[in-house]
């Protein structure tokens, strides 16, 4: 069972900005990193504003090959990037993301690594009345948490310091026996952090 709490909706998600998240692995082993590059296009609403986040190499970018396009490289070894944007209004644009995965290359060149075999190519295109309406649209590939997604975010500031509680009857935990609990939470520049598990007796 899992409980969450979204604190981007909860500061109230922007009628102009949304997120676009690669986030996974190719498998569980060594050599597991997805490694994405592709293109974002954005029609409909202008495009005033850009910025990487989670990037972690200086290899790792998003830049502005037109008035309304992005080019964007990244690797993902399990943790998630992303790529927030500004529009000049989000119910009327179309936004277009077309991304090739490749893997690790053990031998060859490594500049044309291979192709992940289980999904070379991702596409994702959504209008901004549809993402509205759901709050985010995603692709989930074959891999480890593999996955393309487009979502709002708030453009409000998000707070630094965080309380409140866990209603633990809507969990459905049975009774009679202790529960190990986990806390998770993600950073907007999305590192996570994990607790330890908190045993709990209902």
């Amino acid at each position: 069972m899992m409980w969450r709490r979204d604190l981007h909706a909860e500061a109230g998600l922007s009628e102009r900005n949304v997120r676009i998240r690669f986030g996974g692995a190719r498998i569980k082993d060594r050599y597991r990193a997805a490694y994405w590059s592709g293109e974002v296009a954005v029609t409909g609403a202008a495009l005033l504003d850009v910025r990487g986040i989670g990037f972690a190499h200086p290899e790792q970018s998003v830049w502005r090959t037109g008035l309304g396009t992005l080019g964007f490289r990244t690797a993902t070894h399990g943790d998630v990037d992303g790529i927030e944007l500004k529009l000049s209004d989000l119910r009327d644009a179309r936004i277009v993301v077309a991304a090739k995965l490749h893997g690790y290359s053990k031998i060859g060149d490594p500049l044309q690594p291979p192709p992940h075999v289980h999904a070379p190519e991702v596409f994702l295109e959504a209008c901004g009345s549809e993402l509205i309406a759901k709050g985010s649209i995603s692709v989930d590939l074959q891999g480890v948490e593999l996955r393309l997604l487009l979502e709002r975010v708030t453009d409000r500031p998000l707070p630094r310091d965080l309380s409140g509680e866990i209603p633990l009857p809507g969990l459905g935990l049975s009774h009679g026996r202790e529960h190990p609990l986990f806390l998770t939470a993600r950073q907007r520049d999305q590192s996570r952090i994990w607790t330890s598990p908190l045993f709990v007796k209902v």
